[in-house]
């Protein structure tokens, strides 16, 4: 898997002098032609700081194909409501699903690029090289690779394999683990679906212990990995624990949801008491430009992607009158737009609206919110294997009681619940994976602006054989070992 880069050579440039106090101000690590050049705790965190920036992505990454734009898009704009505005743009491709192995967008490398950033820090820990620092430091930085190499891992599984829900998604082909040091010669086949589940839980299980608990801006934290934990076990429909885990960070995490009064103005300041953990963009120096989501999402950016009719329609049903997040849609103003069919319409989403200088391209990116908690424990009550009505009420009811008060109490049924998450957290990469999980059906009807599509892309379920990706066809001639397992269809 050489155009992978799962194992690429590349050179740690700072080292002369990142061992002495002035760590801090180091630039992040990330390329290292071998793990000799590591020599102190100070290299291994600037390694750490080197994986964070892979999860992001910058102005300068040609690839920006992870949480910079590209995946979380992907989330959206494969579902019932986000769309490409309009043919040729950046997302247009991935709507429109009408790719080949020989086109289809390459999400596979960037994954793997952070994976390859996460076991660096992961193997120099455990080879000594970080001894030299505190012990609670180490663990912290060892925890926050082993999260972010399960958070890669979790999600090329989701884009690349069969879901676990699906029957014979967990025997099924997932992707290749990459949790031990090998050779750059070393080609690993797929592994299965159930294998990589149970690898992303282990690191995050192991991790968890080991994280501090206390928010820091910008890294991750132990909250921040069961967050994570309680998705990943709601996507296996392992219920009970999906609700124990999102029950602790509801409880014991010390973040709170935002007030309607809060909402809209909460979007434009970073680190909320509602974010559990966002990549930070606050300077040019990382920022990913007009690359990146929010310059893509924005009116007044490339104006790349926007709501459907059937959001705008959901927004507009008679008892979501007084839902704040109506606020966060936005009419288009440009004179550019009088001719499309959505003009009039409130079809730009404007959840990242700059937060510095009123400049949209520096923007944090929400990775784990806590009303995504509240839902994860809504849905996970009615479906343990005690079902908890009342607690599914509860914490259904906490998130509408904050963006709808007017509204009155809502009895959490599968279908509220999925709604109420459509509403929440649209924007931001969750829509198409749970259509996928649950098995239902993605509709784009042809009375709304939907660009034209493709027959089989306009009503589809999870067994169409697009709804997965292509392995792209590079990465099938470099590893002769998955050569014989593209997915089904192409």
């Amino acid at each position: 898997m050489k155009k992978t880069n799962i194992l690429i050579a590349v050179v740690l440039v700072f080292f002369m002098s990142s061992c002495s106090n002035e760590w801090l101000n180091t630039a992040p690590a990330t390329s290292l032609s071998s793990l000799d050049a590591v020599e102190c705790y100070n290299d291994v965190y600037s390694l750490s700081i080197g994986m964070y920036h892979g999860l992001r992505g910058t102005s300068g990454d040609p690839d920006r194909r992870y949480y910079g734009a590209d995946f979380i898009f992907y989330g959206d704009v494969r579902g019932d409501d986000m769309q490409a505005r309009t043919a040729g743009m950046r997302t247009s491709l991935l709507y429109e699903m009408s790719y080949t192995a020989l086109n289809v967008p390459n999400l596979w490398q960037k994954p793997y690029d952070v994976i390859h950033r996460a076991n660096e820090v992961i193997f120099s820990i455990e080879d000594g090289k970080a001894d030299d620092g505190v012990k609670a430091n180490i663990d912290d930085l060892l925890g926050q690779a082993l999260t972010v190499r399960a958070l890669a891992h979790f999600d090329l599984v989701r884009v690349f394999g069969k879901p676990y829900t699906m029957s014979g998604g967990p025997a099924s082909f997932g992707v290749p683990i990459m949790n031990e040091p090998h050779p750059a010669s070393y080609l690993p086949s797929r592994n299965s679906v159930e294998e990589v589940y149970a690898a992303v839980i282990s690191d995050l299980t192991r991790a968890i212990p080991l994280l501090k608990s206390a928010k820091s801006n910008g890294f991750i934290n132990s909250w921040a990995a069961k967050s994570l934990l309680a998705r990943v076990y709601l996507y296996k429909a392992d219920y009970n624990n999906a609700y124990s885990t999102a029950v602790d960070v509801i409880n014991n995490g010390g973040y709170a949801l935002w007030e309607a009064n809060e909402y809209v103005n909460a979007w434009k300041s970073p680190y909320g008491k509602e974010m559990i953990f966002e990549l930070i963009i606050q300077s040019v120096d990382a920022w990913t430009d007009r690359e990146g989501i929010a310059y893509l999402m924005s009116e007044e950016g490339y104006a790349d992607f926007i709501l459907t009719k059937t959001f705008v329609d959901l927004m507009n049903r008679s008892e979501n009158t007084g839902d704040v997040r109506k606020d966060l849609m936005g009419v288009p103003t440009l004179s550019t737009f009088t001719t499309e069919k959505f003009w009039g319409q409130p079809v730009f989403l404007k959840k990242l609206p700059g937060q510095s200088a009123s400049d949209l391209r520096l923007n944090n990116i929400p990775i784990f919110r806590l009303s995504e908690q509240y839902l994860i424990a809504a849905e996970a009550a009615l479906k343990k294997s005690s079902p908890d009505q009342t607690a599914a009420n509860n914490y259904l009811n906490a998130i509408v009681s904050r963006r709808n008060p007017s509204r009155g109490t809502v009895t959490a049924t599968e279908a509220t619940v999925l709604t109420e998450k459509r509403m929440e957290l649209i924007g931001e990469g969750h829509g198409f994976f749970d259509a996928m999980r649950l098995g239902n059906t993605i509709s784009r009807p042809d009375d709304g602006w939907h660009v034209p599509l493709i027959t089989d892309s306009k009503t589809f379920d999870r067994s169409y054989y697009r709804a997965i990706l292509a392995i792209p066809s590079a990465e099938m001639n470099a590893n002769s070992s998955i050569r014989e397992q593209q997915n089904p269809g192409y």
